[in-house]
C-alpha cells in the first residue's frame, strides 16, 4: 500500500478514537463538578446545622434569665410558683412549664423554688435542633454566711507581717502567709488553688495554734451580694443627731452634710464622719449610708439589745468613683454595745461589679487586749484590710482579705450563726451546666 493511502486510513482511526476520548474527558470534568457540589452542599449543610444548634442554646438561655427576671420582680407570696405561673409547685416542687422564644426560636422552662435557691431547666429549640440546660440561682436573704468559716474572700487572702487569723477561713482563691503569719484554723482554697506559706509563717488545722499542716482543704464557696432591698429610701436616717444622739464635741460628728451643732459640714451625702473623742449611738434598726470614717478614740454604739444592720450603698449610687474607701477605722476607735458588749451589729456593704471599693480597719489596739471590734463585715465586692496592730473579733467576708502589722482576728461564735438580713429575694446565678437533649422522668434527667 501506498504511503499516501496509509496516512489517509490514519486519519480516519484518529476521527474514531478523538470521540470516546472526548468523552472521558466531559465525564471526568462533570465528576469534578458533582464533587465540588456535593462539597458545598455538605459544607452549607454542616453551617446550617451549627448555626441552628448555637441558636438553639440562646433560646435555652433566654428562659433562664425570663424566669431569673419574674423570680426577682415579682413577690412569691403563699403560691411559691406565682412568679411564673398561677398554679402551685407539683409533689416533686417544680413550677408548671413556662413557654416563649424569638427570632423564629422558642424555649420552655421550668423552676423548682426552695428556701434562698431556685433550679431551673430551660430547653431551647430552633430549625429542630434542641438544646437543654440546667442553672442553679441564690439569693443572700436569709443565709447563714459564716457556719464553717468566719473569715471568707472571693478572691484571696494575704497574711504579712505577723498577722494572724485565729479562725477557719475559705476563699475562692489563694492563701498567701509571709513575714511569720499564721493561719491557726481549718482553711479552704478555691479548686486547682493552693497555700504558699513563705518567711517562716506556719498553718495550724486548730484555732489554738497547734496541729501545724502544709495543706488546705479545696472548695468553692458562694458569697452573693448584698441585697439593700429599698433600705435607701426606706431606713432610719432621720435619726441622726435627735434620736441618735452624740456624746462629745457635736462639731466634730457630720452626717449627711450637716453637723451635730446644726453648722454645715464638709462629710457628704450619708457620710457619717465621728472625730477625735467624739461617739454616736444608733437606736435604730436598718440605716442607709454611703461612707463611715471615725477618727483617733472615736466610738460608735449600739444601744444594748438592738439589732442594726447598716447598708453601705453602690459606689455609683453614691457618686463616689472606682477606688472609694467606704469605711475607714482608726487609731483606737470602737463600734460596740452602750452596756460594753458585743454590738449586734452587720456591716453590710452592696459594692459594685465594675468600681473598686474599699475598707481599712486599723485599730491600734495591743495583740493582748479582749475584742474592739466585735461585728460582722460582709463586702463580697470590696477589698478589706486590717493593719497596725488592729484586732478584730467576729466574722468578716470580703472581695479580697489583706492583713498586715500585727493584725490579728479572732472567732466569735456568735458570728457564726450570723444570718444575712432578710429582704426581698434578688437570686443570681450560682451554677449553670449544659444537660443532654433528651428529656426523662424529672426535668433534671440529663443533667
Amino acid at each position: 500500500m501506498k504511503i499516501p493511502q496509509i496516512l489517509s486510513r490514519l486519519r480516519r482511526g484518529e476521527d474514531g478514537f478523538a470521540m470516546p476520548t472526548a468523552a472521558m474527558m466531559l465525564f471526568a470534568m462533570t465528576g469534578i463538578v458533582t464533587v465540588g457540589v456535593v462539597s458545598s452542599i455538605r459544607t452549607q449543610s454542616g453551617v446550617s446545622r451549627d448555626h441552628q444548634t448555637k441558636s438553639a442554646l440562646p433560646q435555652a438561655e433566654a428562659g433562664v434569665e425570663q424566669a431569673l427576671l419574674h423570680f426577682n420582680r415579682i413577690p412569691s407570696g403563699s403560691n411559691a410558683c406565682s412568679p411564673v405561673t398561677s398554679t402551685g409547685p407539683d409533689a416533686q416542687g417544680w413550677c408548671s412549664a413556662v413557654a416563649g422564644g424569638f427570632d423564629g426560636g422558642s424555649f420552655t422552662y421550668q423552676v423548682r423554688p426552695s428556701s434562698g435557691a431556685l433550679e431551673i431547666v430551660s430547653v431551647g429549640s430552633y430549625d429542630g435542633v434542641v438544646r437543654r440546660v440546667r442553672a442553679n440561682a441564690s439569693s443572700s436573704s436569709g443565709q447563714s454566711m459564716f457556719f464553717s468559716a468566719t473569715v471568707k474572700s472571693q478572691d484571696s487572702i494575704t497574711l504579712d507581717s505577723y498577722a494572724e487569723i485565729r479562725a477557719n477561713s475559705a476563699t475562692n482563691g489563694d492563701i498567701a502567709l509571709n513575714s511569720n503569719a499564721r493561719q491557726c484554723g481549718q482553711s479552704s482554697v478555691g479548686i486547682g488553688r493552693s497555700m504558699t506559706l513563705a518567711s517562716n509563717s506556719r498553718y495550724f488545722l486548730g484555732g489554738n495554734c497547734t496541729s501545724q499542716s502544709t495543706e488546705p482543704g479545696q472548695a468553692e464557696i458562694s458569697l452573693p451580694t448584698v441585697n439593700q432591698g429599698d433600705v435607701a429610701t426606706v431606713n432610719d436616717n432621720g435619726r441622726f443627731f435627735a434620736l441618735d444622739p452624740i456624746s462629745g464635741n457635736p462639731s466634730k460628728a457630720c452626717w449627711d452634710q450637716t453637723h451635730g451643732n446644726g453648722s454645715t459640714g464638709v462629710c457628704g451625702p450619708r457620710h457619717l464622719d465621728i472625730g477625735s473623742n467624739t461617739s454616736v449611738t444608733l437606736g435604730g434598726g436598718k440605716y442607709s449610708f454611703c461612707k463611715l470614717t471615725m477618727s483617733s478614740n472615736s466610738s460608735l454604739y449600739v444601744q444594748a439589745g438592738r439589732t442594726v444592720s447598716i447598708y453601705f450603698d453602690s459606689p455609683e449610687a453614691c457618686g463616689y468613683p472606682s477606688g472609694t474607701t467606704q469605711m475607714d477605722i482608726a487609731s483606737n476607735t470602737r463600734i460596740t454595745a452602750t452596756d460594753g458588749g458585743p454590738a449586734n451589729v452587720a456591716l453590710l456593704f452592696v459594692g459594685s461589679s465594675s468600681s473598686e471599693t474599699k475598707i481599712n480597719l486599723s485599730s491600734n489596739t495591743t495583740v493582748g487586749a479582749g475584742c474592739q471590734q466585735n461585728f460582722v463585715v460582709y463586702a463580697p465586692r470590696t477589698d478589706i484590710t486590717l493593719n497596725a496592730n488592729s484586732t478584730y473579733c467576729g466574722a468578716v467576708a470580703g472581695k479580697t482579705l489583706h492583713m498586715d502589722s500585727n493584725a490579728r482576728i479572732y472567732a466569735d461564735d456568735g458570728a457564726r450563726n450570723f444570718q444575712l438580713p432578710n429582704t426581698a429575694a434578688h437570686y443570681e446565678l450560682s451554677g449553670f451546666v449544659e444537660c443532654t437533649s433528651a428529656t426523662g422522668s424529672q426535668p433534671t434527667t440529663g443533667c
